[in-house]
């Protein structure tokens, strides 16, 4: 039974199920925590990179992460379509991201932490390494508020990449 929890684990499918129905998931598991790690897994994202292999990733958030301070991403590989996943990267800094591909580069954009900066990354070997975001030439491209995404698609029009994102504006919204 898929119920609305976010301590499961990632399936290929990028279904998120609870630990009760972890038994059950269709697809193979990405990456799974026991609640009781007080981390959850969320933000799913998955892309095929240009050479067919799988990229995925998430976020970690709940009572012991990271998130409101140097939130934390894992990278995954998988060269056999899913079958079989390796852990490749951890990113801190990052969170609610989307993956996506764009002129041959593997690029990963949210935020830095729950209600961050708007932060993009650039990997040129599937998701291994990836650039630091420390400023606007190296990827800090807003910090003038609080912002809140979702793992939510990039898409390219007119030469220009495009992504949804909610600025945040305490106390007023």
């Amino acid at each position: 039974m898929v119920r609305n929890s976010f301590c499961g684990g990632i399936a290929v499918a990028i279904l998120i199920y609870s630990v009760a129905s972890a038994a059950v998931v269709p697809g193979v598991v990405i990456d799974h925590l026991p609640a009781s790690a007080g981390l959850y897994v969320g933000s799913p994202s998955i892309v095929i990179w240009t050479n067919g292999d799988y990229v995925a990733s998430h976020d970690f958030f709940g009572p012991k992460s990271t998130e409101n301070n140097g939130a934390a991403t894992a990278i995954f590989q998988s060269g056999d379509r899913g079958a079989t996943w390796e852990k490749v990267a951890t990113l801190h800094g990052q969170f609610w991201s989307s993956l996506f591909v764009n002129r041959g580069a593997l690029y990963l954009m949210g935020t830095d932490n729950q209600y961050g900066n708007v932060v993009i990354r650039r990997s040129l070997d599937r998701g291994a390494t990836w650039t630091t975001p420390t400023d606007a030439i190296t990827g800090r491209l807003r910090t003038d508020a609080e912002y809140h995404t979702a793992p939510t698609p990039v898409i390219e029009h007119d030469g220009r990449l495009w992504r949804a994102m909610e600025q945040r504006n305490p106390p007023t919204g």
